[in-house]
């Protein structure tokens, strides 16, 4: 059974300094990509926003992880999805249970749930109206995983953030593994039929990378410290990919619980 992928923690945050550990990208950890309240890093020499900063980081890293075709046809997902919402939820918005995902897409242990249980929770609960799933972007492995978690909040823009969501897992190869380069997110996104064009530009833009970061500390808050963590409902949270019986059943318990 695949492991959690667990956020390890580092030590107060330091500027870097030049050739040292944490130079280069500010994707490598969190507690690298901005000082922490309280921290002194010094007068700025420009005078630009790290809102400005980090977006310009960001269209740089993308371009940088690589503009070469995908190796081979695209995997396709293990799960048929359906419809999702405007806030791209998956499943009815009356339905009595919901279930929040914490994930990384670089995390192997998420693969192997969204390839395993997940198309079960999706066709026994989520297409009956049974269970509605919220994704939270718990980011934190490396900026590969910055920039699929954006992507896919991208692709959610034009309706398709789940089905994008399934193409990443199916094709992840573990934690920094180079897998998510430009040349595989556009490949991703012309496949789904999306408007590349807008993907891209979506991509290179500050908004989605601000959900995904806020989605992130938001995780952080609420005490998530691995990846996968499902909460169903009320239950205690489940870390780790579970067995479908194990899981089923807090389903059940939980929608017993909630009338449903």
């Amino acid at each position: 059974m695949a492991k959690t992928s667990r956020r390890r923690t580092r030590p107060s945050y330091r500027a870097a300094q030049p050739g040292g550990p944490g130079s280069g990208s500010q994707y490598g950890g969190r507690a690298a990509a901005a000082p922490r309240s309280g921290d002194r890093v010094g007068v700025p020499l420009l005078p630009i926003t790290l809102a400005g900063l980090a977006v310009g980081l960001l269209l740089v890293a993308f371009l940088a992880l690589g503009n070469n075709p995908p190796a081979g046809p695209l995997a396709t997902p293990a799960a048929s999805y359906p419809a999702e919402n405007p806030d791209h939820s998956l499943g009815s918005l009356d339905a009595p249970v919901l279930l929040q995902e914490y994930a990384d897409f670089q995390c192997p242990a998420c693969k192997a749930y969204t390839q395993t249980v997940e198309p079960r929770v999706i066709e026994t609960y989520v297409k009956t109206a049974k269970v509605r799933i919220v994704f939270h972007n718990f980011v934190f492995i490396g900026p590969e995983s910055t920039l699929a978690a954006t992507a896919a909040l991208c692709a959610g823009e034009q309706g398709h953030f789940w089905v994008y969501h399934g193409y990443l897992y199916a094709n992840q190869r573990g934690e920094n593994s180079g897998t998510f380069t430009s040349a595989l997110l556009d490949e991703i996104a012309r496949t789904i039929g999306l408007d590349v064009s807008a993907f891209d530009s979506c991509i290179a833009g500050p908004t989605e990378r601000a959900k995904v970061t806020a989605d992130t500390n938001e995780a952080e808050q609420a005490g998530i410290d691995r990846t996968p963590t499902l909460v169903v409902g009320n239950h205690a949270p489940v870390t780790g990919v579970p067995s479908w019986d194990a899981f089923s059943a807090i389903i059940e318990a939980e929608l017993v619980a909630a009338g449903g």
